[in-house]
């Protein structure tokens, strides 16, 4: 490895660290040596860590030339000065709110790219031909890729305690210890109230849904339904309850927002299931009259 994970720091910390600086990085003339540097660094070791864990390639020496280049794009996508142009500029792009969750995004479809550059070449054509028209291949790919969007979806549920926090910092209730904690709990128990479903309910929607088309439709109103909801108030005055609604409110819009996103780097073309396939088969030995080598 390039870099040492430093003994101080957690991997949540870094993404943290990231996240407080993105915005300095991209708007800075002449930013900070070492804060670049740090930025880069933490790239680096959460891309290695995360594609450690997924087990991403064979060869050991792979996962530091991966993390070295994907730090690098990953790098000057966060520092993209674009995302923060003005809303209604046709140059704008997508801001990043959370460092992780767009890492985690676009991990897997930077590994393709990093397979395709580095061992497609050698691949024999026929081969390929004969992999792009392997459905059992692509079925094993996209339930692949189902698993990890739920594993993916799941994980956001565990930013909502941060984004209910900043949603907090921004209140003029800030600087009142007392005050922030009793509505952060407000606002906690009011975002799990308006996504819990009584479990006789789950129960019935999972058999109507196999014959009932509108299953889907109807679960979508009771959630539309609970938006009228009052929010739950912890230690607040009932006249804070429009408030409190309101800071909900933007609470879920976050969420939901993030979701989609989540979502939808999940949602692989077709070309991108065959490079896929193409690079499982370049990762794993296919006999004797392999048409490839490393």
């Amino acid at each position: 490895m390039i870099y040492k994970k430093p003994e101080n720091m957690k991997y949540t910390d870094m993404c943290i660290y990231i996240d407080n600086n993105m915005e300095y990085l991209a708007k800075a003339s002449d930013p900070d040596n070492t804060i670049v540097e740090n930025v880069y660094k933490y790239l680096y070791l959460i891309v290695y860590a995360l594609s450690c864990k997924q087990k991403f390639f064979r060869d050991i020496q792979d996962y530091d030339d991966f993390s070295v280049i994907t730090a690098s794009i990953l790098y000057m996508r966060i520092v993209d000065k674009r995302q923060y142009l003005p809303d209604g500029d046709p140059k704008k792009i997508k801001p990043i709110k959370s460092s992780l969750n767009y890492i985690k995004s676009a991990l897997y479809g930077l590994k393709v790219n990093y397979q395709q550059e580095n061992f497609f070449p050698t691949m024999h054509p026929k081969l390929y031909g004969e992999i792009e028209t392997g459905t059992a291949a692509k079925e094993i790919i996209e339930s692949q890729d189902a698993d990890k969007m739920h594993e993916a979806i799941m994980e956001e549920f565990l930013f909502i305690p941060r984004k209910i926090e900043r949603v907090i910092k921004r209140s003029p209730y800030r600087n009142n210890p007392v005050f922030c904690k009793n509505l952060y709990i407000s606002l906690l128990l009011s975002f799990v109230d308006s996504i819990t479903l009584t479990n006789s309910f789950l129960s019935k929607y999972n058999k109507r849904k196999v014959k009932d088309k509108q299953a889907d439709a109807r679960l979508i109103k009771i959630y539309m339904d609970q938006q009228d909801n009052k929010p739950i108030l912890y230690h607040l005055p009932e006249s804070l309850s429009d408030y409190v609604k309101v800071l909900l409110n933007e609470v879920k819009k976050d969420f939901a927002v993030n979701l989609m996103d989540t979502k939808s780097a999940f949602n692989l073309s077709d070309d991108t299931i065959k490079n896929i396939i193409a690079s499982i088969y370049t990762e794993n030995d296919i006999g004797e009259n392999s048409a490839y080598e490393y």
